[in-house]
């Protein structure tokens, strides 16, 4: 399913959708067995891993542009985290430190 650029977009959204799940799925037992503050280093951890996996999966049957379809399984990951943007604060929060 070749679409403009030859980018598999169903394929990075799903695997972006998919990678999101499992690192819910991991940092979940993480958190109830070691408690919350091993959620800093769990975290980071498993979004790595899993929007690595998922980047293999999503190229495994490409014929070119690996990265940038790992790059944009990253990304669709990202946005699903913190889908009001990096540079919003949240209301309430405005002005601390």
């Amino acid at each position: 399913m070749s679409t403009t650029l030859g980018i598999r977009w169903l394929r990075v959204l799903l695997a972006g959708f998919l990678a999101e799940i499992l690192v819910i799925a991991l940092v979940i037992p993480v958190s109830l067995l070691f408690g919350k503050n091993a959620l800093t280093y769990a975290a980071p951890a498993a979004s790595l891993l899993a929007c690595f996996l998922f980047a293999i999966w999503v190229g495994r049957r490409l014929d070119s542009r690996f990265v940038l379809h790992g790059v944009l399984v990253g990304i669709v990951a990202a946005r699903r985290q913190n889908p009001t943007g990096p540079l919003q604060t949240p209301a309430g929060e405005v002005g601390r430190s």
